[in-house]
């Protein structure tokens, strides 16, 4: 068995198995608690006005549903906010006032309540899908935890911007994943099917679903499996049906209104430098991933060759989050990668583990490197951006603070939270220090890799 990838067919003591279980719960339920004390509720904008409004037109029966596109597609979440809306309203009035005051709305709390549900659902599917790749208990936890205390995924944005649909898609992504995975190497037709609910479902939430009809048929091509051909084909298409009945069923219930924001591909080229999407990656899954990638670069490629379906999702989300992403999109869409960035982490990591063991001070380093990254300590800061520019800054402690907040995002400059927007010199010097940290931990832990281990030197010395 490959080192640090787990055998679902091995034995697991119920005690083994439920451990990681109770430190990612008790690590989501203090995560959650630390985010909802801490975290202002920001006002509703853009997609979350959409939202919102489509959930007003369930709840008061109105067809066709109108909206801006793409947003009025994704008709899952704002349906079940207006089923919960009188439940919520009956049984939580308090939080219903706090919700609706902090966010300008009424009717946002319902989709509060659906995405803590759906954050913790995918909190546990992410868990189950390492499982199946990650061997040591104390690596997955830790990457479900990393995943966890990241300020854009879901467990701690919904508390800065409830009214959205990420935390259901993750939960039907993730699902997709977890099917694809563990009915790998058996009947693709029963796979196909498995997924048929999932995808058509998930596409309700969301259209970029379509991501796991891609990955399965990827999954699907096997040329060790000439036999089957026929039968993977078949299969292949099975996903897609359902994706395609999911689109047409959405498109008879909606009514787009005119124009769409995001549809001019050379208006985003133009104006989207690809050093800020070089920089995504690093804002998205943090600096210490990039780096542990790199190291492991070369077992990780071998990795992507058994298992295609997971480096093509990780392509996809790339070239959406590039052409499909503009301002905050690039790292929200690259994040629907996390699960399979996270297995490819996994994977540096168990092939440089017995190295890493040895490297105390590195871990520190990125440990402290990523609570920085994920923004753990500090709340995401709401309202406008009043950030001084470097001109305007006097010497003293007052602007040390300020060149602290343009990079770390403390108090007001929540623009340099996305790579797109911000100040271009901030996110300049940020990518290099990002670049440099990862080749010099690669370069580190490869030289670590080449030089004895003290179990060596000990042997070395018995035989001298």
């Amino acid at each position: 068995m490959r080192a640090g990838v787990h055998d679902s067919t091995s034995p697991t003591s119920p005690r083994r198995g439920s451990l990681d279980i109770a430190i990612v719960a008790a690590a989501f339920l203090a995560i959650s608690a630390w985010s909802a004390s801490t975290q202002r509720v920001e006002r509703l904008y853009a997609d979350g006005q959409v939202y919102q409004w489509m959930a007003v037109q369930f709840f008061q029966s109105h067809l066709p549903i109108t909206g801006g596109a793409p947003w009025v597609y994704r008709v899952a979440t704002p349906w079940l906010a207006a089923k919960l809306r009188p439940l919520v309203a009956r049984t939580l009035p308090r939080l219903d006032s706090s919700i609706e005051n902090a966010s300008g709305m009424a009717g946002v709390t319902p989709f509060f309540v659906i995405n803590i549900v759906a954050s913790a659902a995918a909190t546990l599917l992410l868990l189950l899908y390492l499982r199946r790749f990650v061997g040591s208990v104390g690596v997955r936890v830790l990457l479900v935890i990393v995943w966890i205390a990241t300020w854009h995924a879901p467990v701690r944005f919904v508390y800065f911007y409830p009214a959205n649909v990420d935390a259901l898609f993750m939960v039907f992504l993730i699902a997709g994943l977890l099917i694809i995975e563990a009915w790998h190497g058996r009947s693709p037709v029963a796979t196909a099917f498995l997924l048929v609910p999932v995808v058509f479902v998930g596409m309700l939430v969301r259209e970029s679903m379509v991501l796991i009809p891609i990955a399965f048929g990827v999954a699907q091509i096997d040329g060790a499996a000439r036999d089957r051909r026929a039968a993977r084909l078949m299969a292949s298409v099975v996903p897609i049906v359902a994706a395609v009945l999911a689109w047409l069923f959405v498109r008879s219930i909606v009514m787009p209104l005119p124009g769409h924001p995001w549809s001019d591909f050379a208006n985003i080229v133009r104006n989207k430098p690809i050093f800020t999407w070089v920089l995504a990656w690093f804002f998205t899954f943090g600096p210490p991933a990039i780096a542990l990638l790199a190291a492991g670069r070369l077992e990780v490629w071998a990795f992507l060759r058994t298992r295609p379906e997971i480096g093509v999702l990780v392509a996809a989300c790339g070239v959406l989050g590039y052409f499909g992403g503009n301002g905050s999109d690039t790292e929200r869409l690259l994040a629907w990668g996390a699960p399979a960035m996270y297995v490819l982490v996994g994977e540096a990591i168990a092939a440089r583990r017995s190295v890493l063991a040895r490297m105390p001070l590195l871990m520190s380093l990125l440990i402290v490197v990523e609570i920085a990254s994920s923004r753990v300590l500090w709340p995401i800061p709401v309202g406008i951006d009043r950030a001084k520019t470097f001109a305007s800054l006097e010497p003293g402690w007052s602007a040390l603070r300020a060149i602290a907040d343009k990079f770390l995002v403390i108090d007001s400059y929540y623009s340099n939270l996305w790579s797109f927007y911000g100040s271009r010199p901030v996110h300049a010097a940020t990518l290099a220090f990002d670049l440099a940290l990862v080749a010099g931990v690669a370069t580190w832990i490869e030289r670590a890799a080449r030089a004895p281990s003290p179990a060596d030197l000990r042997s070395d010395a018995r035989i001298s």
